[in-house]
Protein backbone atom coordinates (compact mmCIF):
# COMPACT_ATOMS: atom_id res chain seq x y z
CA UNK A 1 0.00 0.00 0.00
CA UNK A 2 1.41 3.38 -1.00
CA UNK A 3 2.11 5.91 1.75
CA UNK A 4 0.13 8.60 -0.08
CA UNK A 5 -3.16 6.67 -0.04
CA UNK A 6 -5.60 8.41 2.33
CA UNK A 7 -8.09 6.67 4.62
CA UNK A 8 -11.15 7.40 2.40
CA UNK A 9 -9.49 5.92 -0.67
CA UNK A 10 -8.45 2.87 1.34
CA UNK A 11 -12.00 2.31 2.55
CA UNK A 12 -13.37 2.63 -0.95
CA UNK A 13 -10.94 0.02 -2.24
CA UNK A 14 -11.76 -2.30 0.62
CA UNK A 15 -15.48 -1.94 -0.05
CA UNK A 16 -14.96 -2.54 -3.77
CA UNK A 17 -12.85 -5.60 -3.05
CA UNK A 18 -15.46 -6.85 -0.61
CA UNK A 19 -18.28 -6.36 -3.07
CA UNK A 20 -16.22 -7.96 -5.80
CA UNK A 21 -15.52 -10.99 -3.60
CA UNK A 22 -19.11 -11.50 -2.61
CA UNK A 23 -20.26 -10.80 -6.14
CA UNK A 24 -18.01 -13.58 -7.42
CA UNK A 25 -19.28 -15.88 -4.70
CA UNK A 26 -22.89 -15.17 -5.66
CA UNK A 27 -22.12 -15.77 -9.32
CA UNK A 28 -20.36 -19.02 -8.47
CA UNK A 29 -23.35 -20.19 -6.44
CA UNK A 30 -26.03 -18.95 -8.87
CA UNK A 31 -28.50 -21.72 -9.58
CA UNK A 32 -27.07 -24.23 -7.11
CA UNK A 33 -29.51 -25.45 -4.50
CA UNK A 34 -28.31 -25.63 -0.92
CA UNK A 35 -29.48 -26.64 2.52
CA UNK A 36 -30.62 -23.92 4.90
CA UNK A 37 -31.99 -25.26 8.17
CA UNK A 38 -34.95 -27.53 7.41
CA UNK A 39 -35.29 -26.20 3.87
CA UNK A 40 -33.66 -26.48 0.50
CA UNK A 41 -33.21 -23.03 -1.02
CA UNK A 42 -31.91 -21.41 -4.21
CA UNK A 43 -28.88 -19.12 -4.24
CA UNK A 44 -31.24 -16.17 -3.84
CA UNK A 45 -32.83 -17.74 -0.77
CA UNK A 46 -36.10 -18.96 -2.27
CA UNK A 47 -37.36 -22.21 -0.67
CA UNK A 48 -37.69 -25.21 -3.01
CA UNK A 49 -39.60 -28.39 -2.27
CA UNK A 50 -38.45 -31.04 -4.71
CA UNK A 51 -41.29 -33.15 -6.10
CA UNK A 52 -41.08 -35.57 -8.99
CA UNK A 53 -40.37 -39.10 -10.14
CA UNK A 54 -37.75 -41.80 -9.96
CA UNK A 55 -36.41 -42.54 -13.42
CA UNK A 56 -33.97 -45.32 -14.37
CA UNK A 57 -30.68 -44.44 -16.07
CA UNK A 58 -30.75 -47.98 -17.45
CA UNK A 59 -34.06 -47.26 -19.22
CA UNK A 60 -32.35 -44.48 -21.19
CA UNK A 61 -29.42 -46.76 -21.90
CA UNK A 62 -31.72 -49.45 -23.25
CA UNK A 63 -33.58 -46.92 -25.36
CA UNK A 64 -36.91 -47.32 -23.57
CA UNK A 65 -36.84 -43.67 -22.42
CA UNK A 66 -35.82 -40.59 -24.39
CA UNK A 67 -35.92 -36.80 -24.12
CA UNK A 68 -39.66 -37.00 -24.75
CA UNK A 69 -40.09 -38.61 -21.34
CA UNK A 70 -38.15 -35.82 -19.64
CA UNK A 71 -40.36 -33.32 -21.44
CA UNK A 72 -43.52 -35.18 -20.38
CA UNK A 73 -42.48 -35.20 -16.71
CA UNK A 74 -41.83 -31.44 -16.84
CA UNK A 75 -45.16 -30.79 -18.56
CA UNK A 76 -46.94 -32.70 -15.79
CA UNK A 77 -45.61 -30.10 -13.36
CA UNK A 78 -42.81 -31.96 -11.58
CA UNK A 79 -39.70 -29.95 -10.74
CA UNK A 80 -37.25 -32.83 -10.32
CA UNK A 81 -36.37 -36.44 -10.94
CA UNK A 82 -34.25 -38.94 -9.06
CA UNK A 83 -32.04 -40.69 -11.60
CA UNK A 84 -31.23 -44.11 -10.18
CA UNK A 85 -28.01 -45.60 -11.52
CA UNK A 86 -25.85 -48.69 -11.47
CA UNK A 87 -22.15 -48.14 -10.72
CA UNK A 88 -21.05 -50.38 -13.62
CA UNK A 89 -21.50 -48.01 -16.59
CA UNK A 90 -19.39 -45.36 -14.82
CA UNK A 91 -16.45 -47.20 -13.30
CA UNK A 92 -14.42 -47.89 -16.41
CA UNK A 93 -16.45 -46.63 -19.36
CA UNK A 94 -16.56 -43.10 -20.72
CA UNK A 95 -19.81 -43.76 -22.61
CA UNK A 96 -21.61 -44.06 -19.26
CA UNK A 97 -20.77 -40.42 -18.54
CA UNK A 98 -21.59 -39.38 -22.10
CA UNK A 99 -25.15 -40.66 -21.66
CA UNK A 100 -25.38 -38.99 -18.24
CA UNK A 101 -24.30 -35.68 -19.80
CA UNK A 102 -27.04 -36.08 -22.42
CA UNK A 103 -29.71 -36.76 -19.78
CA UNK A 104 -28.56 -33.78 -17.72
CA UNK A 105 -28.71 -31.58 -20.82
CA UNK A 106 -32.29 -32.67 -21.46
CA UNK A 107 -33.16 -31.84 -17.86
CA UNK A 108 -31.53 -28.42 -18.22
CA UNK A 109 -33.56 -27.80 -21.35
CA UNK A 110 -36.83 -28.75 -19.63
CA UNK A 111 -35.91 -27.27 -16.25
CA UNK A 112 -35.99 -30.41 -14.11
CA UNK A 113 -33.61 -30.71 -11.17
CA UNK A 114 -31.81 -34.06 -10.98
CA UNK A 115 -30.90 -36.13 -7.93
CA UNK A 116 -28.14 -38.60 -8.84
CA UNK A 117 -28.82 -41.82 -6.92
CA UNK A 118 -26.29 -44.66 -6.67
CA UNK A 119 -28.77 -47.51 -6.66
CA UNK A 120 -26.24 -50.33 -6.81
CA UNK A 121 -22.85 -50.42 -5.09
CA UNK A 122 -19.93 -52.76 -5.88
CA UNK A 123 -20.41 -56.03 -4.02
CA UNK A 124 -24.05 -55.35 -3.09
CA UNK A 125 -25.11 -52.99 -0.29
CA UNK A 126 -28.09 -55.02 0.97
CA UNK A 127 -29.51 -58.55 0.69
CA UNK A 128 -32.70 -57.50 -1.10
CA UNK A 129 -33.71 -59.37 -4.23
CA UNK A 130 -33.12 -56.49 -6.66
CA UNK A 131 -29.50 -56.23 -5.47
CA UNK A 132 -28.74 -59.94 -5.18
CA UNK A 133 -30.14 -60.64 -8.65
CA UNK A 134 -27.88 -57.90 -10.03
CA UNK A 135 -24.73 -58.41 -7.94
CA UNK A 136 -25.02 -61.96 -6.67
CA UNK A 137 -23.41 -60.86 -3.39
CA UNK A 138 -23.96 -58.75 -0.27
CA UNK A 139 -20.34 -57.97 0.63
CA UNK A 140 -19.97 -54.20 0.26
CA UNK A 141 -19.77 -53.53 4.00
CA UNK A 142 -17.14 -56.21 4.65
CA UNK A 143 -14.89 -55.50 1.68
CA UNK A 144 -12.56 -52.48 1.76
CA UNK A 145 -11.85 -52.76 -1.97
CA UNK A 146 -15.55 -52.42 -2.80
CA UNK A 147 -15.80 -49.40 -0.50
CA UNK A 148 -12.73 -47.75 -2.04
CA UNK A 149 -14.14 -48.26 -5.55
CA UNK A 150 -17.44 -46.74 -4.42
CA UNK A 151 -15.76 -43.70 -2.87
CA UNK A 152 -13.49 -43.20 -5.90
CA UNK A 153 -16.48 -43.37 -8.23
CA UNK A 154 -18.35 -40.67 -6.33
CA UNK A 155 -15.22 -38.48 -6.39
CA UNK A 156 -15.10 -38.96 -10.16
CA UNK A 157 -18.79 -38.14 -10.58
CA UNK A 158 -18.40 -35.02 -8.41
CA UNK A 159 -15.43 -33.82 -10.45
CA UNK A 160 -17.33 -34.42 -13.68
CA UNK A 161 -20.57 -32.80 -12.49
CA UNK A 162 -19.32 -30.02 -10.20
CA UNK A 163 -20.45 -27.27 -12.56
CA UNK A 164 -23.90 -28.70 -13.42
CA UNK A 165 -26.39 -26.43 -11.66
CA UNK A 166 -29.29 -28.66 -12.72
CA UNK A 167 -28.11 -31.31 -10.24
CA UNK A 168 -29.99 -30.89 -6.97
CA UNK A 169 -27.85 -33.34 -5.06
CA UNK A 170 -25.95 -36.60 -4.77
CA UNK A 171 -27.91 -39.46 -3.17
CA UNK A 172 -24.91 -41.45 -1.97
CA UNK A 173 -26.32 -44.96 -1.56
CA UNK A 174 -29.71 -46.53 -2.04
CA UNK A 175 -31.04 -48.60 0.89
CA UNK A 176 -27.72 -49.45 2.49
CA UNK A 177 -27.90 -52.22 5.10
CA UNK A 178 -24.68 -51.91 7.14
CA UNK A 179 -23.82 -54.12 10.12
CA UNK A 180 -24.04 -51.10 12.44
CA UNK A 181 -24.40 -47.32 12.55
CA UNK A 182 -20.66 -46.70 13.07
CA UNK A 183 -19.74 -48.53 9.88
CA UNK A 184 -22.37 -46.59 7.97
CA UNK A 185 -21.17 -43.24 9.31
CA UNK A 186 -17.53 -44.10 8.50
CA UNK A 187 -18.11 -45.16 4.88
CA UNK A 188 -20.67 -42.47 4.06
CA UNK A 189 -18.57 -39.81 5.79
CA UNK A 190 -15.52 -40.80 3.75
CA UNK A 191 -17.63 -40.68 0.59
CA UNK A 192 -18.85 -37.17 1.43
CA UNK A 193 -15.25 -36.02 2.03
CA UNK A 194 -14.17 -37.42 -1.34
CA UNK A 195 -17.00 -35.56 -3.05
CA UNK A 196 -16.08 -32.33 -1.31
CA UNK A 197 -12.51 -32.61 -2.58
CA UNK A 198 -13.95 -32.00 -6.06
CA UNK A 199 -17.30 -30.31 -5.47
CA UNK A 200 -18.11 -27.86 -2.69
CA UNK A 201 -21.49 -26.79 -4.03
CA UNK A 202 -23.94 -29.65 -4.51
CA UNK A 203 -26.14 -31.01 -1.75
CA UNK A 204 -25.24 -34.42 -0.39
CA UNK A 205 -28.20 -36.71 0.33
CA UNK A 206 -27.79 -39.43 2.93
CA UNK A 207 -30.41 -42.14 3.29
CA UNK A 208 -31.23 -43.86 6.54
CA UNK A 209 -29.28 -46.98 7.46
CA UNK A 210 -31.22 -50.25 7.37
CA UNK A 211 -30.21 -52.33 10.35
CA UNK A 212 -31.37 -55.89 9.75
CA UNK A 213 -32.45 -57.65 12.94
CA UNK A 214 -33.54 -61.13 11.93
CA UNK A 215 -36.91 -60.76 10.21
CA UNK A 216 -37.25 -57.08 11.18
CA UNK A 217 -35.53 -53.91 10.03
CA UNK A 218 -34.66 -50.84 12.09
CA UNK A 219 -34.25 -47.53 10.23
CA UNK A 220 -31.66 -45.08 11.58
CA UNK A 221 -30.88 -41.62 10.22
CA UNK A 222 -27.17 -40.99 10.76
CA UNK A 223 -25.66 -37.49 10.94
CA UNK A 224 -22.42 -36.69 9.12
CA UNK A 225 -20.21 -33.61 9.47
CA UNK A 226 -21.10 -32.05 6.11
CA UNK A 227 -23.44 -29.08 6.62
CA UNK A 228 -24.88 -29.04 3.10
CA UNK A 229 -26.57 -32.41 3.56
CA UNK A 230 -30.20 -33.44 3.24
CA UNK A 231 -31.37 -36.70 4.85
CA UNK A 232 -33.56 -39.24 3.13
CA UNK A 233 -36.09 -41.95 3.91
CA UNK A 234 -38.25 -44.30 1.83
CA UNK A 235 -41.94 -44.83 2.56
CA UNK A 236 -43.39 -48.23 1.67
CA UNK A 237 -45.57 -49.01 4.67
CA UNK A 238 -47.54 -51.23 4.68
CA UNK A 239 -45.41 -53.47 2.50
CA UNK A 240 -48.34 -55.81 1.82
CA UNK A 241 -50.05 -52.97 -0.07
CA UNK A 242 -47.12 -51.21 -1.71
CA UNK A 243 -45.40 -54.44 -2.83
CA UNK A 244 -48.55 -56.36 -3.59
CA UNK A 245 -46.93 -58.20 -6.49
CA UNK A 246 -44.24 -59.71 -4.30
CA UNK A 247 -44.58 -62.65 -1.97
CA UNK A 248 -43.69 -61.13 1.38
CA UNK A 249 -46.54 -60.81 3.82
CA UNK A 250 -49.29 -62.27 1.62
CA UNK A 251 -52.27 -60.20 2.66
CA UNK A 252 -55.41 -58.43 1.58
CA UNK A 253 -55.16 -54.74 2.43
CA UNK A 254 -58.05 -52.30 2.74
CA UNK A 255 -56.86 -48.72 3.15
CA UNK A 256 -57.87 -47.16 5.39
CA UNK A 257 -58.86 -50.31 7.18
CA UNK A 258 -56.98 -53.49 7.87
CA UNK A 259 -54.31 -55.92 6.75
CA UNK A 260 -55.71 -59.45 6.66
CA UNK A 261 -54.46 -62.86 5.56
CA UNK A 262 -55.75 -66.42 5.40
CA UNK A 263 -56.72 -67.56 8.86
CA UNK A 264 -58.67 -70.57 10.10
CA UNK A 265 -59.06 -73.27 7.43
CA UNK A 266 -62.68 -74.05 6.50
CA UNK A 267 -62.62 -76.48 3.59
CA UNK A 268 -61.05 -77.30 0.26
CA UNK A 269 -62.46 -78.27 -3.12
CA UNK A 270 -60.20 -79.89 -5.71
CA UNK A 271 -60.33 -81.07 -9.31
CA UNK A 272 -59.70 -84.53 -10.68
CA UNK A 273 -56.04 -85.60 -10.91
CA UNK A 274 -54.06 -85.43 -14.15
CA UNK A 275 -51.60 -88.29 -14.72
CA UNK A 276 -49.60 -89.50 -17.71
CA UNK A 277 -51.06 -87.04 -20.21
CA UNK A 278 -48.57 -86.43 -22.98
CA UNK A 279 -50.62 -83.51 -24.30
CA UNK A 280 -52.06 -80.53 -22.44
CA UNK A 281 -55.45 -81.05 -20.82
CA UNK A 282 -57.72 -78.66 -18.98
CA UNK A 283 -58.62 -79.21 -15.33
CA UNK A 284 -61.68 -77.41 -13.97
CA UNK A 285 -63.64 -77.15 -10.76
CA UNK A 286 -66.59 -75.11 -9.51
CA UNK A 287 -67.89 -74.42 -6.02
CA UNK A 288 -69.89 -71.95 -3.99
CA UNK A 289 -67.96 -70.15 -1.29
CA UNK A 290 -68.95 -71.46 2.18
CA UNK A 291 -71.15 -69.09 4.15
CA UNK A 292 -68.36 -68.17 6.59
CA UNK A 293 -65.52 -67.98 4.03
CA UNK A 294 -63.69 -64.65 3.75
CA UNK A 295 -60.47 -65.65 1.97
CA UNK A 296 -59.71 -68.10 -0.83
CA UNK A 297 -56.33 -69.42 -1.99
CA UNK A 298 -55.96 -70.79 -5.52
CA UNK A 299 -53.55 -73.73 -5.58
CA UNK A 300 -51.73 -76.07 -7.95
CA UNK A 301 -50.77 -79.31 -6.17
CA UNK A 302 -48.44 -82.21 -6.97
CA UNK A 303 -48.26 -85.04 -4.40
CA UNK A 304 -46.44 -88.39 -4.48
CA UNK A 305 -45.29 -87.63 -8.00
CA UNK A 306 -42.21 -89.51 -9.22
CA UNK A 307 -42.42 -87.84 -12.64
CA UNK A 308 -43.12 -84.30 -13.79
CA UNK A 309 -46.20 -82.06 -14.08
CA UNK A 310 -46.60 -78.64 -15.69
CA UNK A 311 -49.41 -76.15 -14.85
CA UNK A 312 -50.20 -73.14 -17.03
CA UNK A 313 -52.88 -70.59 -18.03
CA UNK A 314 -54.93 -70.51 -14.83
CA UNK A 315 -58.29 -68.74 -14.65
CA UNK A 316 -60.41 -67.92 -11.62
CA UNK A 317 -63.93 -66.52 -11.91
CA UNK A 318 -66.48 -65.17 -9.47
CA UNK A 319 -69.73 -65.90 -11.26
CA UNK A 320 -69.03 -64.87 -14.84
CA UNK A 321 -66.44 -62.23 -13.91
CA UNK A 322 -62.76 -63.16 -14.19
CA UNK A 323 -60.73 -62.31 -11.08
CA UNK A 324 -57.16 -61.07 -11.14
CA UNK A 325 -54.99 -63.83 -9.77
CA UNK A 326 -52.29 -62.54 -7.45
CA UNK A 327 -49.40 -64.84 -8.22
CA UNK A 328 -48.47 -62.66 -6.43
CA UNK A 329 -48.11 -60.84 -9.72
CA UNK A 330 -51.56 -59.56 -10.65
CA UNK A 331 -52.68 -60.89 -14.03
CA UNK A 332 -49.89 -63.46 -14.06
CA UNK A 333 -51.94 -66.67 -14.42
CA UNK A 334 -49.53 -67.85 -17.11
CA UNK A 335 -46.38 -67.49 -14.96
CA UNK A 336 -44.91 -64.98 -17.38
CA UNK A 337 -42.93 -63.12 -14.69
CA UNK A 338 -39.51 -64.76 -14.45
CA UNK A 339 -38.29 -62.92 -11.35
CA UNK A 340 -38.12 -65.09 -8.25
CA UNK A 341 -39.83 -62.33 -6.30
CA UNK A 342 -42.79 -62.42 -8.69
CA UNK A 343 -43.62 -66.10 -8.43
CA UNK A 344 -46.42 -67.86 -6.63
CA UNK A 345 -45.61 -68.96 -3.12
CA UNK A 346 -43.87 -72.34 -3.25
CA UNK A 347 -44.25 -75.07 -0.65
CA UNK A 348 -42.32 -78.29 -1.13
CA UNK A 349 -41.23 -81.04 1.24
CA UNK A 350 -38.84 -82.35 -1.40
CA UNK A 351 -38.45 -82.38 -5.15
CA UNK A 352 -38.35 -79.39 -7.44
CA UNK A 353 -40.66 -76.49 -8.25
CA UNK A 354 -39.49 -74.04 -10.90
CA UNK A 355 -40.57 -71.92 -13.84
CA UNK A 356 -40.05 -73.79 -17.09
CA UNK A 357 -39.86 -72.82 -20.77
CA UNK A 358 -42.35 -75.54 -21.74
CA UNK A 359 -45.71 -73.75 -21.84
CA UNK A 360 -49.30 -74.24 -22.98
CA UNK A 361 -49.33 -70.63 -24.14
CA UNK A 362 -46.85 -67.83 -23.74
CA UNK A 363 -43.30 -68.44 -22.58
CA UNK A 364 -43.46 -70.23 -19.23
CA UNK A 365 -45.27 -72.64 -16.97
CA UNK A 366 -44.63 -73.89 -13.44
CA UNK A 367 -43.06 -77.33 -13.30
CA UNK A 368 -43.19 -79.90 -10.46
CA UNK A 369 -40.70 -82.76 -10.55
CA UNK A 370 -40.26 -85.71 -8.15
CA UNK A 371 -42.38 -84.15 -5.41
CA UNK A 372 -43.89 -86.01 -2.44
CA UNK A 373 -46.05 -83.05 -1.35
CA UNK A 374 -45.75 -79.68 -3.03
CA UNK A 375 -47.92 -76.81 -4.19
CA UNK A 376 -47.88 -73.24 -5.37
CA UNK A 377 -50.61 -70.89 -4.26
CA UNK A 378 -51.83 -67.40 -4.91
CA UNK A 379 -51.81 -64.59 -2.43
CA UNK A 380 -55.04 -64.39 -0.37
CA UNK A 381 -58.08 -63.31 -2.37
CA UNK A 382 -61.08 -61.65 -0.72
CA UNK A 383 -64.28 -63.57 -1.47
CA UNK A 384 -67.98 -62.90 -1.38
CA UNK A 385 -69.84 -65.54 0.70
CA UNK A 386 -72.27 -67.76 -1.21
CA UNK A 387 -70.87 -66.64 -4.57
CA UNK A 388 -70.09 -69.30 -7.17
CA UNK A 389 -66.42 -69.68 -8.06
CA UNK A 390 -64.82 -71.57 -10.93
CA UNK A 391 -61.13 -72.34 -11.33
CA UNK A 392 -59.30 -73.92 -14.27
CA UNK A 393 -55.77 -74.66 -15.46
CA UNK A 394 -54.01 -76.42 -18.32
CA UNK A 395 -51.88 -79.37 -17.18
CA UNK A 396 -49.33 -81.63 -18.87
CA UNK A 397 -47.59 -84.60 -17.21
CA UNK A 398 -44.73 -86.92 -17.96
CA UNK A 399 -44.42 -90.26 -16.15
CA UNK A 400 -46.47 -88.68 -13.37
CA UNK A 401 -47.81 -90.60 -10.38
CA UNK A 402 -49.86 -89.67 -7.32
CA UNK A 403 -52.17 -86.64 -7.43
CA UNK A 404 -51.68 -83.61 -9.65
CA UNK A 405 -54.63 -81.26 -9.36
CA UNK A 406 -55.87 -77.69 -8.76
CA UNK A 407 -57.77 -76.62 -5.66
CA UNK A 408 -59.57 -73.77 -3.93
CA UNK A 409 -58.86 -73.51 -0.21
CA UNK A 410 -61.44 -71.55 1.84
CA UNK A 411 -60.48 -69.69 5.03
CA UNK A 412 -61.65 -67.18 7.56
CA UNK A 413 -59.56 -64.03 7.60
CA UNK A 414 -56.91 -63.23 10.17
CA UNK A 415 -56.46 -59.51 10.86
CA UNK A 416 -52.78 -58.67 11.19
CA UNK A 417 -52.98 -54.91 11.68
CA UNK A 418 -55.21 -51.85 11.48
CA UNK A 419 -53.94 -49.24 9.06
CA UNK A 420 -54.84 -45.56 8.57
CA UNK A 421 -53.25 -42.12 8.22
CA UNK A 422 -52.29 -41.97 11.88
CA UNK A 423 -50.43 -45.28 11.51
CA UNK A 424 -48.58 -43.90 8.48
CA UNK A 425 -47.60 -40.78 10.40
CA UNK A 426 -46.32 -42.86 13.30
CA UNK A 427 -44.03 -44.75 10.90
CA UNK A 428 -42.52 -41.45 9.71
CA UNK A 429 -42.09 -40.01 13.19
CA UNK A 430 -38.42 -40.99 13.50
CA UNK A 431 -37.67 -38.80 10.46
CA UNK A 432 -39.73 -35.89 11.83
CA UNK A 433 -37.90 -36.13 15.16
CA UNK A 434 -34.51 -36.22 13.41
CA UNK A 435 -35.45 -33.22 11.25
CA UNK A 436 -36.46 -31.16 14.29
CA UNK A 437 -33.57 -32.28 16.48
CA UNK A 438 -30.87 -31.69 13.87
CA UNK A 439 -32.51 -28.81 11.98
CA UNK A 440 -32.08 -30.49 8.58
CA UNK A 441 -34.41 -31.12 5.59
CA UNK A 442 -35.94 -34.52 4.85
CA UNK A 443 -36.28 -35.99 1.37
CA UNK A 444 -38.43 -39.04 0.61
CA UNK A 445 -36.35 -40.61 -2.13
CA UNK A 446 -38.91 -43.32 -2.81
CA UNK A 447 -42.55 -44.02 -2.11
CA UNK A 448 -45.22 -45.68 -4.19
CA UNK A 449 -47.29 -48.79 -4.67
CA UNK A 450 -47.66 -51.50 -7.26
CA UNK A 451 -51.06 -51.84 -8.83
CA UNK A 452 -53.55 -53.64 -6.66
CA UNK A 453 -56.86 -55.38 -7.47
CA UNK A 454 -58.47 -52.61 -5.42
CA UNK A 455 -56.65 -49.61 -6.90
CA UNK A 456 -58.86 -47.28 -4.85
CA UNK A 457 -56.94 -48.45 -1.76
CA UNK A 458 -53.70 -47.37 -3.40
CA UNK A 459 -55.16 -43.97 -4.29
CA UNK A 460 -56.31 -43.45 -0.69
CA UNK A 461 -52.87 -44.40 0.59
CA UNK A 462 -51.00 -42.11 -1.81
CA UNK A 463 -53.33 -39.22 -0.98
CA UNK A 464 -52.63 -39.56 2.76
CA UNK A 465 -48.89 -39.97 2.24
CA UNK A 466 -48.69 -36.83 0.10
CA UNK A 467 -50.63 -34.83 2.67
CA UNK A 468 -48.16 -35.92 5.35
CA UNK A 469 -45.21 -34.89 3.15
CA UNK A 470 -46.81 -31.48 2.72
CA UNK A 471 -47.43 -31.17 6.46
CA UNK A 472 -43.76 -31.71 7.25
CA UNK A 473 -42.37 -30.00 4.13
CA UNK A 474 -40.67 -33.19 2.91
CA UNK A 475 -39.31 -33.22 -0.63
CA UNK A 476 -40.19 -36.40 -2.54
CA UNK A 477 -39.77 -38.58 -5.62
CA UNK A 478 -42.45 -41.10 -6.56
CA UNK A 479 -41.28 -44.64 -7.40
CA UNK A 480 -41.53 -44.61 -10.35
CA UNK A 481 -42.21 -42.96 -13.73
CA UNK A 482 -41.87 -46.13 -15.83
CA UNK A 483 -42.10 -49.88 -15.39
CA UNK A 484 -42.19 -52.34 -18.31
CA UNK A 485 -45.35 -54.15 -17.20
CA UNK A 486 -48.63 -52.34 -16.49
CA UNK A 487 -49.14 -53.83 -13.03
CA UNK A 488 -45.92 -52.48 -11.50
CA UNK A 489 -45.12 -49.21 -9.75
CA UNK A 490 -44.87 -47.19 -12.94
CA UNK A 491 -47.19 -44.38 -13.91
CA UNK A 492 -46.32 -45.38 -17.47
CA UNK A 493 -45.64 -48.81 -18.96
CA UNK A 494 -45.04 -50.54 -22.27
CA UNK A 495 -48.06 -51.30 -24.44
CA UNK A 496 -47.44 -52.77 -27.90
CA UNK A 497 -43.89 -51.43 -27.85
CA UNK A 498 -44.90 -47.88 -26.89
CA UNK A 499 -44.83 -46.09 -23.54
CA UNK A 500 -48.34 -45.24 -22.42
CA UNK A 501 -49.91 -43.76 -19.32
CA UNK A 502 -51.17 -46.74 -17.33
CA UNK A 503 -52.26 -45.16 -14.02
CA UNK A 504 -53.98 -41.82 -14.74
CA UNK A 505 -55.74 -41.64 -11.37
CA UNK A 506 -52.42 -41.91 -9.50
CA UNK A 507 -50.84 -39.29 -11.76
CA UNK A 508 -53.65 -36.85 -10.97
CA UNK A 509 -53.03 -37.28 -7.25
CA UNK A 510 -49.32 -36.56 -7.72
CA UNK A 511 -49.94 -33.53 -9.92
CA UNK A 512 -52.04 -31.92 -7.21
CA UNK A 513 -48.92 -31.87 -5.03
CA UNK A 514 -46.30 -30.80 -7.62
Amino acid sequence: MGASMNRRTFLKLCMAASLGFFGCLEKQQAGFLRVYGKEVITASGKPVRLAGFNVGYENFREGSLTEEDIKRIAEWGANSLRLWMDYKPFEYKEDGFELLDKILSWCEKHKLYVILDMHFAPGGQNPYDFVIQREGTYEFWDNKEYQQRFIALWAKIAKRCAGREIIAGYDLLNEGAPPDVDTYARVMGATAEAIRSNDSKHIIILEDARLLKGSTTEFALVRIEDKNTMYSIHVYYPHQLTHYLKGGGRAVVTYPGEIATAGEFISQVKSQSANSTASWQKLSLGAAAPANAEIVLAQCVSANNSGAAWFDDLELKEGSAALELPAPLVSNPSFEAASQSMQWRNRSIDGSIKLDALAHAGRRSVKFEKTSKAFVESAPIKVSPQKQYSFSAWVKTENATGDNYIALSWHKKKILERIDKAALEAKMQYAVDFMNRCNVPIYVGEFGSQQNPAEANVANWISDVLELFKKYNFSWSYWQYFSPYPTGFGITSLAKGKIELSRPEILELLRKHF
